[in-house]
């Protein structure tokens, strides 16, 4: 940040650059952190006049932010989830970019995210009332915010034993979670939906309003 702020960009990026490095061997790839450092990246490479490679990154950004809300929506309040929406931009990197169809994206599927996830909310209270379902999907909850906070921690030393202890338990809870979701779809229609906007493109959408239109 201070090679940034002396406009000593090439500096900045070969730190930025070492910033992924270290961020993708400790904490994984998926992780916010290293989507934070791929976007610092991404903007160095703008002042440096490397557009190409700016906007690779950009998409390599978007999509672990999108994978991030959806995460963070899938157990957290409404509240939680405005408070959450504050910390974030992610129309600034695309519209730099001149990037109309990944903006359009964005747009898109961050909408469609909130409205899943909303309507999800309400699948489950409906659901809740029911006895037999409520201790599911207790523990479904439970699950889904085990699994965020094991996703986001910072793994211990040594880092590599660290690190397949924590995939490990990410991958026994995310079964656990795949499991307790499928058990209450196939008594509620429609649960367990909340990532289907993330496979929504701006293509489809615009034959799907032009058929409409005919």
């Amino acid at each position: 940040m201070l090679y940034t702020q002396m406009e000593n960009f090439a500096e900045a990026e070969l730190f930025y650059s070492r910033s992924i490095r270290i961020s993708e061997h400790t904490l994984g790839s998926d992780h916010p952190q290293t989507t934070n450092a791929l976007m610092n990246l991404a903007y160095r490479y703008l002042d440096n006049g490397k557009t190409d490679k700016a906007a690779d990154l950009a998409s390599r950004v978007n999509l672990g932010e999108e994978n991030h809300l959806a995460d963070v929506l899938s157990f957290t309040s409404e509240q939680q989830r405005l408070v959450f929406q504050l910390t974030v931009n992610p129309y600034s990197l695309p519209a730099r970019l001149n990037m109309s169809q990944v903006l359009a994206q964005t747009i898109l599927r961050r909408k469609g995210v909130v409205l899943d996830s909303l309507l999800e909310d309400r699948l489950i209270s409906q659901a809740s009332e029911k006895p037999e379902q409520r201790e599911i999907i207790a523990e479904l909850l439970i699950a889904r915010q085990r699994l965020m906070q094991v996703s986001l921690e910072a793994p211990k030393y040594p880092v590599e034993d660290a690190r397949e202890r924590r995939d490990t338990e990410k991958k026994r809870i995310s079964n656990r979670v795949d499991e307790l979701e499928a058990g209450l779809a196939r008594q509620v229609a429609g649960l367990g939906k909340a990532r289907r906007a993330l496979s929504i493109t701006v293509e489809q959408v615009r034959r799907a309003s032009g058929r409409t239109r005919r």
